[in-house]
């Protein structure tokens, strides 16, 4: 392959190696992580992003071979015998790949570089793969001046911790002053008894009036008493309140859950652990509770984007996460609308596009 023919967003199949040929989709540079950047040998290289895979890797447009969308249902259709099963993943996950845009999205989402999203513009198919993002110049910073002495001095031991807590959180020299109001306002409050001390009882009677007095100070003290308690029972959820999820973030959402199940079930080298597989009950559970909210919380705009129904499916169908098979089926069942809905306007693209 000439350096001509190769475009961002093309799917190729990359050698690392002895490893077995792995598919792989071309990335722009401008979306790699600076530790991503420095591993660049040369401006003549180019970087993939495996599928199935969180690596990356430089090579040379000429190393690479196209995978075109045949190519990956003949592969998927009669695997070779030693195929492992990462890579029959990677394959799984290639037949699914629809843009460039979307496949960024999780990535860069799955690596917690969500913050990076925003500032990196659209990213459309078919730029140069060997420009290279640019460098930006920082002009120098003045060097800062030294503190002043008398402002970090520390009068009294005992108050070192009180005079720099508040400068820093006052932050307009105005430390002392605080300081002194907190003492004035300490010094103006009455000492308080101990919690535990025991209250010593007066030994002389109490007359008539302030007997009477006491007496109702203290059905009024009880009365207070049994009142709040009433109104703190009445405050406390109830014991199965089931937390919402924020509807107008429900197509980001369903992108977080579907990159949490799939870095936890699904792109792994070796067998998910415990936590793993308590994580994921967590997160289809809270899935499956939404799956029939009303209003829609996963809608078919959610779906389409998260492309989440294709990884339940995936997670369906794979023998060893048994325990998770009868949650998406009932999810599943429930979206089988909506999924039949992305395949036909699929289908429909798929044959505009061929007239």
């Amino acid at each position: 392959m000439t350096d001509q023919d190769l475009v961002t967003g093309d799917l190729v199949l990359c050698t690392v190696g002895s490893y077995e040929p792995w598919p792989a989709v071309v990335v722009p540079q401008r979306v790699l992580s600076d530790s991503v950047l420095s591993a660049k040998e040369n401006d003549q290289q180019v970087a993939v992003a495996f599928f199935n895979d969180a690596t990356y890797y430089w090579t040379r447009p000429k190393q690479l071979k196209r995978l075109s969308e045949g190519d990956i249902k003949s592969w998927i259709k009669s695997p070779p015998k030693r195929s492992s099963k990462e890579l029959k993943k990677a394959y799984h996950f290639a037949s699914e790949y629809s843009t460039l845009q979307e496949f960024v999205q999780d990535r860069l989402t799955l690596e917690g570089r969500v913050d990076d999203l925003e500032e990196i513009s659209e990213i459309e198919m078919g730029e140069d793969p060997l420009i290279a993002p640019p460098v930006d110049v920082d002009e120098p910073e003045e060097l800062e001046k030294p503190a002043s002495k008398k402002r970090g001095r520390r009068h009294h031991a005992d108050s070192d911790t009180e005079d720099n807590d508040e400068t820093v959180n006052n932050g307009n020299g105005n430390g002392n002053k605080a300081k002194q109001k907190q003492q004035q306002t300490q010094k103006s409050k009455p000492k308080q008894a101990p919690k535990n001390a025991a209250v010593k009882k007066s030994s002389s009677p109490l007359s008539p009036d302030l007997k009477k007095t006491a007496d109702s100070s203290q059905d009024f003290n009880s009365t207070l008493t049994s009142s709040v308690s009433d109104i703190q029972q009445q405050q406390q959820p109830p014991p199965k309140k089931r937390t919402k999820l924020d509807y107008t973030r429900r197509v980001e959402i369903a992108q977080i859950f579907r990159n949490k199940l799939q870095k936890c079930l699904i792109q792994r080298d070796t067998p998910p652990t415990e936590a793993d597989l308590a994580e994921s009950e967590k997160l289809i559970r809270k899935i499956q509770s939404h799956a029939k909210s009303s209003p829609e919380f996963f809608d078919l705009e959610a779906l389409k984007i998260s492309k989440l129904h294709k990884l339940l499916k995936v997670i369906k169908n794979m023998p060893e996460l048994s325990q998770f098979h009868d949650s998406c089926t009932e999810i599943l069942d429930i979206w089988a609308p909506h999924v039949q809905q992305i395949k036909k306007e699929k289908l429909t693209l798929k044959d505009q596009l061929s007239q």
